[in-house]
């Protein structure tokens, strides 16, 4: 009954990784084919002026830039991670695996650890004790975890972004929206620090008090 369970809740999440992804590349051809004239819809109704619109739009396309580079970067980086570890712990054709992580880190949701957590298994299964617990524990803490580490750093280079920020808007649009959310966390940032931004440079000088009068001078 457990393992229908469990097998009924993995398909589960499988299945709901999968639509997601399609969501996401649905999104972003039409983003790509009609984004200009989307922009100049929203531009048509905006109420800032042309300099606020084109900071906007810049911080935004170097938010998206970031993550998309994060996308391409943080399996790479996990794929080179593993192979060391692979090969320590030993894990025959270690190259073989690495390429196996990079390859599974691409998948949203489910990430490298469908890469090295089949490693787990074959260590386990051939009763390499102390081989197989390394392996769990490398995987977890360096090979996955480093994702935590990359992403927020490329978009943080990337868009301006303080890393510890760029983390938080990462996590909060995962736990918020999912796979998506890997994407919409940082484009919500970029949109609130843009309105901040304008606000320090437009609003608030506007709104500030007049200087004092010098001292023994009266007002009529």
């Amino acid at each position: 009954m457990a393992a229908n369970t469990f097998l009924q809740q993995a398909l589960a999440g499988v299945t709901e990784a999968l639509f997601e992804l399609l969501l996401f590349v649905m999104m972003l051809f039409f983003l790509l084919k009609d984004g200009r004239g989307l922009r100049r819809e929203v531009e048509a109704i905006s109420p800032f002026s042309a300099a606020q619109e084109a900071a906007i739009a810049e911080h935004l396309l170097l938010t998206v830039q970031g993550v998309f580079k994060a996308m391409i970067l943080v399996p790479i980086v996990q794929g080179v991670v593993a192979a060391p570890g692979l090969a320590f712990f030993g894990v025959p054709s270690p190259l073989f695996w690495s390429v196996l992580v990079f390859l599974a880190a691409l998948v949203p949701l489910l990430g490298s650890a469908l890469g090295w957590v089949p490693a787990v298994i074959y260590l386990f299964l051939n009763g390499e004790n102390w081989q197989w617990i390394g392996m769990l524990i490398y995987g977890t803490v360096l090979i996955s975890g480093i994702d935590n580490i990359v992403k927020p750093l490329v978009l943080g280079g990337a868009a301006r972004i303080h890393p510890l920020t760029a983390f938080l808007a990462i996590l909060g649009g995962l736990l918020s929206f999912g796979p998506l959310g890997f994407l919409i966390g940082p484009v919500i940032l970029s949109l609130v620090l843009s309105a901040i931004r304008i606000y320090r440079e437009v609003l608030k000088p506007a709104t500030a008090p007049e200087p004092a009068t010098a001292s023994g001078s009266m007002t009529v």
